[in-house]
């Protein structure tokens, strides 16, 4: 079943329209009606806790008896595409791909004339980060966090390696950064904040355990459930440990998982009539894939693609999309079409599309996510509240 996001009311960005009025701030966007967010306003602590990887119908399927299925308000869905890149910016902003315009792990900023792997902030041939070559990242970026306005103590908690990043450093603005090093040092962090001080508190946390060891070993792994029940198990115990303290704990992820196999991986380099149709390298993700075509090959592509790809994946003029509201609602902006490229490929069943560059070696992952599938698109919302009667 093909799943597009439900930004009117069911969506990562309405739960955060949601937490912007319970933290006092406006959003353009609807909440969502499974959280009273006039219940959230009056928490001491609210804990946004997001598990990166964990999809709704992983969850359902092999979530028995933990402490996230037993507390399992709904599903909601992620953003388009279902990707870390387009979802963690939302995570910060409240606001869609549509407004904030981070579109894929591969992204290409016209700004600087470069396909960049966007997260680690670097072009995608180097390992220089923008920065050091004078880049200035708010030329890049342009929707900063609604964590600013927040009137109360906010903090992001992160991996230490990502803390001071460019993105996340610049997605988090003035508010505290703090880092760790491990599941058991995030939850022990967590618990020294919670308990920090009489004022009031907003934490963002963020745990990527599970996503690292799906794209290895695949979303039905023994490793992956193992990470799965680890943080199960832990966030049980810190829910055990924080009973008195007054805290709204909010748990969700940035996408799903599927798992595919070296037979569903189409090579950009086996095509090359479609190759020679582009201007660029495909960007976005190896599931939901974004291509610049010269204004002469456009018939050639199309034709290209409904001869030898048309059962592997949709194609869709990428102004198209933005139309029917795939990326989000109202004004778009102006640099989201440049990130989407003329044309979108989205890949159906559990095919991926790679294009591996001259200093790239081709590396097969199991574990993937990007795409409209149900398992990609549908995340898990539960809610624990502690210290309340």
């Amino acid at each position: 079943m093909v799943i597009i996001p439900d930004y009117e009311k069911g969506s990562i960005v309405n739960l955060m329209s949601s937490l912007a009025e319970g933290l006092g701030l406006d959003s353009p966007y609807t909440g969502l009606e499974m959280i009273d967010e006039v219940k959230l306003r009056g928490s001491e602590n609210i804990i946004l806790l997001i598990l990166d990887g964990i999809g709704y119908e992983y969850l359902k399927e092999k979530g028995k008896d933990t402490i996230l299925l037993d507390n399992l308000e709904g599903k909601i869905t992620s953003v388009f595409p279902s990707s870390t890149p387009s979802a963690i910016p939302t995570f910060y902003t409240g606001l869609p791909p549509q407004q904030h315009a981070v579109t894929g792990w591969y992204t290409f900023l016209k700004e600087i004339g470069i396909v960049s792997t966007i997260l680690p902030f670097k072009p995608r041939f180097g390992d220089e980060s923008l920065e050091e070559s004078g880049i200035d990242i708010s030329s890049i970026l342009s929707s900063q966090s609604v964590m600013d306005d927040i009137e109360r103590k906010t903090i992001d908690v992160t991996l230490k390696k990502l803390k001071d990043s460019a993105v996340n450093s610049f997605y988090a603005g003035k508010n505290e950064r703090m880092g760790y090093s491990s599941l058991d040092e995030l939850f022990s962090l967590l618990q020294r904040l919670v308990r920090l001080g009489d004022e009031k508190k907003y934490i963002r946390a963020y745990w990527n355990g599970f996503d690292s060891t799906a794209h290895e070993e695949g979303v039905n792994g023994i490793s992956t459930a193992k990470e799965f029940l680890d943080v199960s198990l832990q966030l049980g115990e810190f829910v055990e440990e924080m009973k008195d303290t007054d805290t709204t704990l909010i748990v969700t992820s940035d996408h799903g998982f599927i798992d595919t196999k070296k037979e569903k991986s189409i090579r950009l380099e086996d095509h090359l009539r479609l190759q020679e149709c582009l201007t660029l390298p495909l960007c976005g993700d190896y599931r939901t894939l974004f291509c610049y075509v010269r204004p002469s090959k456009t018939d050639e592509f199309e034709e290209y693609w409904e001869e030898n790809l048309s059962d592997i994946c949709y194609l869709y003029k990428s102004e198209k999309l933005v139309k029917k509201n795939y990326f989000g609602l109202f004004k778009a902006n102006p640099q989201l079409y440049h990130r989407i490229g003329d044309y979108t490929l989205i890949m159906k069943d559990n095919y991926i599309f790679q294009d591996t560059l001259p200093n790239e070696e081709e590396h097969f992952l199991i574990g993937h996510h990007g795409g409209i599938s149900e398992k990609e698109m549908y995340v898990p919302l539960s809610m624990i509240y502690l210290g309340r009667d």
